[in-house]
């Protein structure tokens, strides 16, 4: 069970926008923004059962641990948010000529994980996000002997980021047309 500990991954906090890159400017952290779908998923490297054996005075124990889901806290408060297609899809940009395109990263349909923030955390605020991976750890021996060792989570966070709100100023047409 301790050796397992150290060779299970962390999940990598993969998202979209990727908030290590998507810097403002103004306050040198990475954002989103309000009402933004925020995709994540796991990195297909560390989304399979990872097995390790090892023997001790002639009796060996192989421990077997899987992925069981994909979890996103987004850090505002929220509740996390379960993946339904775990691991998820790394985010593309949708191709503007397809006729059936969904919006909503959360459906089968797409396969995307996805979140939404609803407010504004400003960099005397900002947020940091979590994507985690429970993973469910089993045993058996050489001796005919098997077990349940449970649940074990590992995590990634993201780096702090802000969620700001893009303004919409309407202006009148001058020459009163509409």
């Amino acid at each position: 069970w301790a050796h397992m500990r150290t060779e299970i991954p962390a999940p990598g906090a993969a998202t979209s926008p990727d908030f290590a890159s998507a810097i403002d400017p103004k306050v040198g952290l990475g954002r989103t923004y309000v009402n933004l779908w925020n995709w994540f998923w796991a990195p297909a490297g560390v989304w399979h059962p990872i097995t390790e054996t090892l023997t001790s005075n002639g009796v060996s124990v192989t421990v077997t641990a899987e992925p069981t889901a994909l979890v996103f806290d987004p850090g505002d408060g929220d509740s996390p948010v379960s993946c339904g297609n775990a691991p998820g899809l790394p985010f593309a940009a949708p191709d503007p000529g397809a006729a059936d395109q969904n919006p909503d990263p959360n459906t089968a349909r797409i396969g995307g994980c996805g979140y939404r923030y609803t407010t504004v955390h400003s960099s005397a605020n900002p947020v940091t996000a979590t994507v985690s991976i429970p993973w469910h750890v089993t045993w058996s021996s050489n001796v005919g002997r098997t077990g349940d060792l449970g649940t074990l989570t590992t995590w990634s966070d993201t780096p702090p980021f802000v969620v700001e709100q893009i303004d919409v100023v309407l202006v009148p047409n001058p020459t009163g047309g509409g």
